[in-house]
């Protein structure tokens, strides 16, 4: 399962709390990057869709795209504070 730090889970609350952000939850999801690799999207959601997976977050809702779900399934997804953006890196054992 993907865990998710409590500096990302914060970034993310502020973005479903913004005005212009319609939505209750987070979803991943690969997409196709226009030079033919693929990038991770976040966007918010009312709901899950079928075959997604619950993500490790603390007071957020955050799913994974089922597609995307078992490359992440061993990973920490990380905010720097103050900053912008996402890191994914390998759980430590």
């Amino acid at each position: 399962m993907l865990l998710v730090t409590d500096s990302a889970a914060a970034q993310m609350r502020g973005i479903l709390e913004r005005e212009d952000v319609q939505g209750s939850a987070i979803r991943l999801t690969r997409i196709p990057a226009d030079d033919g690799s693929a990038e991770i999207s976040l966007m918010a959601v009312e709901q899950a869709r079928p075959g997604d997976v619950e993500a490790d977050a603390k007071d957020v809702d955050i799913v994974v795209g089922a597609e995307l779900a078992p490359e992440l399934d061993d990973k920490v997804l990380d905010a720097p504070p103050g900053g912008q953006g996402f890191t994914i890196t390998p759980q430590e054992s």
